[in-house]
């Protein structure tokens, strides 16, 4: 087999049948370092990968060199056993995939709808332009309250992905019903539904009309 560019891995077994096949990395100019404390610090550094490899009776972490599946190494270069592969992890790689393209963000990460406008038309935007998605908390704030954030929000953000608290009112259904009518009227797509015990009018309603 031949040698594979891989960041970070010193030598790895494979067992197919009764056979074993070696994974095993030159570490080139990047030298393994020994021990747990470089292997504590890898752990840390999510955004490289890394490669756990036997040095002696212990331990190192590389993060550069050639990797090789064969069942016997060269004897040209210097090889380490693969004892684990950490590999990068970005905050983009995270969740589920389809509900990143579903909602066209970069990152999938969602900011909460806090009530009163705690999570604020500022904290949208700030979500919607960095690849996140965030909800207007707009649980305890009149209709002309809540369409002045709408106003500020479809304007600001444009198409790019965010959404509107919608709260289970049982003691007011008209500001349920109309925050309902509020949000169909001005085509708000997403809502967080928060504080219901069973379906409303209102929720099956939007969720009908949307």
């Amino acid at each position: 087999m031949k040698f594979i560019n891989f960041q970070g891995i010193k030598k790895l077994y494979f067992v197919i049948g009764k056979q074993t096949i070696s994974g095993l990395l030159d570490s080139g100019r990047d030298p393994a370092r020994p021990g747990l404390s470089a292997l504590k610090t890898a752990i840390y550094d999510v955004n490289r990968a890394k490669m756990v490899i036997r040095l002696g009776d212990g331990i190192g972490v590389g993060e550069e060199g050639e990797l090789l599946f064969r069942k016997n190494p060269p004897k040209e270069k210097e090889y380490y056993p693969l004892m684990g592969f950490l590999p990068a992890v970005s905050p983009q790689d995270l969740g589920d995939p389809r509900f990143k393209k579903a909602l066209g963000l970069k990152y999938p990460y969602v900011v909460g709808a806090m009530a009163n406008g705690i999570t604020s038309v500022e904290m949208v935007e700030a979500a919607g332009r960095d690849g996140m998605i965030a909800f207007f908390g707009a649980a305890g704030l009149t209709h002309d309250g809540i369409e002045s954030a709408i106003n500020r929000l479809q304007q600001s953000l444009g198409e790019l992905p965010f959404g509107f608290n919608l709260i289970h009112s049982p003691n007011d259904p008209d500001l349920e019903s109309g925050t309902v009518e509020l949000y169909l009227r001005r085509k708000i797509r997403l809502i967080s539904a928060s504080a219901y015990l069973g379906l409303t009018l209102p929720l099956v309603y939007y969720r009908v009309r949307e």
